[in-house]
């Protein structure tokens, strides 16, 4: 819907009039909402609206409240909960003109309400879907590469070592490797897909206007490789040099102390 007159061809396919695009989208609005309420229910998860964005730099982020629910309830596959939240958005909106006297179709940022569906998917563990609920409903989807992994290494036997998100110790290097190269060929369009169509009923009356669908891009990426030794002493010889490098190149506060997690 972004590309220059998509938007109003859109609206035109739909049969609705610009001075009524407000109510209209509206209602788009409320049957995203209805439609996860519903999921929920269905499920017999929690419906939860967050009065505050709830991120890591607050405390408390989204996932660890959803992974707390997650232990509270015992859930360790599907739909775990859903939060509601009032976040920042680039939307499309039908706004006047005063110089042409016409309606015409704008571009900008606002505020609107935003559904976070977090899941244990069978396959990728655990993971979220975030969906903006006004117009062009733009979805982001997000997975963990280690979470997979961890997964596969169970799924085929392989003993592993995990601390959060670090894989600390495998037991055959070889096989693990072989699995982070399956990761390269997933088939992402078919599993991004079906991640959309969970949380975005609209789709058939978008598609029947003409507009086929979603258009996938990576946002945001991570590349990251844990180095594993093979012993104890082999990190020792190199660790003096290693906390006076990250010291030196980054800050007290961003190297790992003796007392937190993952520390060797």
């Amino acid at each position: 819907m972004f590309p220059d007159g998509a938007f109003g061809r859109y609206l035109y396919k739909r049969g609705v009039l610009l001075k009524d695009a407000g109510k209209f989208f509206e209602g788009e609005t409320e049957a995203l909402i209805q439609h996860a309420k519903a999921a929920a229910e269905q499920a017999g998860r929690p419906y939860r609206y967050l009065d505050s964005a709830h991120t890591h730099a607050s405390g408390q982020s989204k996932e660890a409240m959803a992974r707390a629910i997650a232990e509270q309830d015992g859930v360790t596959e599907g739909l775990v909960c859903i939060f509601s939240v009032l976040e920042p958005c680039v939307s499309l909106a039908v706004a006047g003109n005063r110089k042409t006297q016409r309606l015409e179709i704008v571009r900008r940022n606002r505020r609107c309400l935003h559904l976070y569906w977090y899941l244990i998917d069978p396959v990728f563990g655990w993971m979220h879907v975030r969906i903006q609920t006004w117009a062009p409903y733009s979805t982001q989807i997000y997975v963990n590469g280690r979470e997979w992994m961890c997964r596969q290494l169970q799924h085929d036997g392989i003993a592993f070592e995990r601390s959060d998100h670090k894989i600390l110790w495998v037991s055959d290097f070889d096989a693990t490797a072989k699995l982070a190269e399956q990761f390269k060929h997933m088939e992402w369009p078919t599993f991004l897909i079906r991640q959309v169509a969970a949380v975005n009923p609209l789709l058939p009356a978008i598609a029947a206007a003409g507009f086929d669908g979603y258009w996938f891009g990576m946002d945001q990426a991570e590349l990251a490789t844990d180095i594993l030794f093979k012993s104890r002493a082999d990190l020792e010889r190199i660790h003096p040099d290693l906390v006076t490098a990250a010291i030196t190149a980054f800050g007290a506060t961003d190297v790992v102390r003796p007392d937190q997690e993952g520390c060797p």
